[in-house]
């Protein structure tokens, strides 16, 4: 579940709407939201890729870049990262259709403060792991998320190394559902993941004239 969610400018990173919990207004959480901004502000440098996975454990950061906004959001390593994903293409979709004559123009933080109605609304559908809707958004997000490079939050903040491919991670596969909680899922998985069988032990060559030796 999103425990924060920011949508900046890309520009200049403005910030355009911010949503989070009253539950989360903890000092760690204010932390948390210290980073959400240096990351919108290093998504907004022209290499830095368009999506993108921060792993802060027991969180994650991730971002994505759409028409001149990034939409950043932070679950707890336990969420499914293919619902995160699917949680900010929702939202894009729909900042974009509400706003997106209005981005370019904008003059004050939060302008758009409003959207964070539907940011709850959108929240509460991806709530629930295991409901039959989330369950065929993982499934259909799984190569998406796996094509994501990931770096941790001690390489760009302490490292200052770029949101991009370099030196960066390919997303595990094995990371983005807790599939053990779906026992349907984890037989399917357990099967998917396994390497292939070990060849045989033996070989069998023929020569012109003998029979079939082994070795």
């Amino acid at each position: 579940m999103a425990m924060m969610t920011m949508i900046a400018r890309e520009r200049d990173g403005l910030l355009l709407c911010a949503s989070m919990e009253p539950e989360n207004e903890s000092q760690a959480m204010h932390q948390y939201k210290s980073l959400a901004k240096e990351l919108i502000k290093r998504a907004s440098e022209a290499e830095s890729a368009p999506r993108f996975f921060i792993e802060d454990p027991p969180y994650y950061f991730l971002y994505i870049k759409e028409q001149g906004v990034i939409y950043l959001t932070l679950c707890p390593r336990t969420h499914p990262k293919a619902l995160a994903v699917s949680f900010l293409e929702e939202l894009q979709q729909e900042f974009s259709n509400s706003y997106g004559s209005e981005i370019g123009t904008a003059q004050r933080p939060y302008q758009f403060i409003k959207f964070d109605t539907f940011i709850q609304k959108t929240k509460k559908l991806f709530a629930d792991p295991g409901s039959q809707r989330n369950l065929n958004k993982v499934s259909e997000e799984l190569a998406e998320v796996h094509a994501i490079f990931s770096k941790s939050i001690n390489e760009i903040v302490s490292r200052g190394e770029k949101l991009n491919s370099t030196h960066s991670d390919r997303t595990h596969v094995t990371s983005l559902t807790p599939l053990a909680s779906f026992p349907w899922q984890s037989m399917f998985w357990s099967f998917a993941c396994s390497p292939p069988p070990p060849p045989p032990s033996f070989f069998f060559f023929l020569f012109p004239f003998s029979s079939f030796s082994f070795f």
